[in-house]
């Protein structure tokens, strides 16, 4: 006759019990050992983050494949390791990158750091294909946070698929920013070739305002030629301006 399994709530109750009572005995290894037999990875991560042992407890994820025992460690890791964190998720390609959102809001990089949520998402975006709104949303926030990101930022506005970026949102998040060039690019592509010409010129970008205006080609007959005309006249009144701004220096230097 063949003894009877203990349903799974009896085996809960009885893990629970064993886990007590090694935390009681204070019996580590052991604890661990019975953890490592159970593949409770939820359970080991944890340990190791109540020891603050960030290096193990990302060691643990990498070996198992369970998804959620990420996203419960998240918010922890990314406070206490956000470098070595990334790089964790980097390496699996299973995440999704929306329920890790709360945990990437957790760092704010130091003024001579490398942005690592920057990082995280480019690698999510542009290598892993994602196509999330929120993770669009993001990035193009982070990149307006720094001057120094103007040239990736330029880059993402232009490229960004228009089903993953929100232009109307990037538009209004770019102009609160006060990156004007940003602002430029995204009008011509919401193909608003007049904002994106005036917007251009009120910079003094006539390079970047003749090339939106070669965009309106597009538009409506007539708008292209219109718009030629508008950068030709800046043009002009921004050489009178020098030529009668010349003179009045020199009598001024004269005296």
């Amino acid at each position: 006759r063949s003894t009877p399994k203990p349903s799974s709530a009896a085996s809960d109750v009885y893990k629970r019990q064993t886990y007590t009572l090694l935390a009681r005995l204070q019996c580590t290894e052991l604890w661990l050992a019975y953890a490592c037999i159970l593949q409770d990875t939820d359970k080991l991560v944890q340990h190791w983050i109540d020891q603050k042992q960030w290096n193990q407890a990302l060691h643990t994820l990498s070996a198992q494949s369970a998804l959620d025992a990420y996203y419960a460690s998240s918010i922890a890791l990314m406070q206490h390791a956000p470098e070595a964190t990334i790089q964790c998720w980097q390496k699996c390609d299973q995440l999704d990158v929306e329920r890790l959102i709360p945990a990437l809001l957790q760092y704010t990089p130091a003024p001579n750091e490398s942005d690592v949520v920057l990082m995280y998402l480019q690698h999510v975006i542009d290598v892993q294909g994602s196509k999330s709104p929120a993770a669009h949303a993001l990035r193009l926030s982070r990149l307006c946070e720094r001057a120094s990101n103007q040239f990736a930022l330029l880059k993402f506005v232009e490229s960004a698929s228009p089903d993953a970026l929100d232009l109307s949102y990037a538009l209004r998040v770019c102009s609160e920013a006060g990156c004007r060039e940003a602002c430029v690019r995204i009008y011509a592509r919401l193909q608003q070739y007049e904002n994106a010409v005036h917007l251009a010129l009120e910079a003094n970008d006539i390079d970047l305002a003749c090339s939106c205006a070669d965009l309106a080609a597009h538009g409506p007959s007539g708008l292209q030629r219109e718009l030629w005309l508008q950068c030709a006249k800046h043009v002009v009144q921004s050489l009178s301006l020098i030529h009668i701004s010349e003179p009045t220096r020199l009598r001024r230097s004269s005296y």
